[in-house]
């Protein structure tokens, strides 16, 4: 997921040659935002809360509350 602070830096860089870490962070967002989808999955399934692994599939909202829940992400 993308952080404040990776969003500040992606505002204040400019030109070409800062393109590529423009890039970098985005890759680094996805890469972090896929594991924690697959941390919570892991949990869930393990739990067989299948129902809550249906909602977080599909529900941003739902998804969002169940990372708070087992501490996947950082409440704001």
């Amino acid at each position: 997921m993308l952080h404040f602070s990776t969003i500040g830096v992606i505002i204040s860089l400019r030109g070409g040659e800062n393109m590529t870490k423009v890039g970098e962070l985005i890759q680094k967002g996805r890469e972090e935002g896929e594991n924690a989808l697959g941390k919570l999955m892991d949990i869930l399934l393990s739990k067989g809360d299948v129902a809550n692994a249906k909602l977080a599939a599909t529900d941003e909202k739902a998804r969002k509350e169940l990372y708070r829940k087992y501490g996947i992400i950082e409440k704001p």
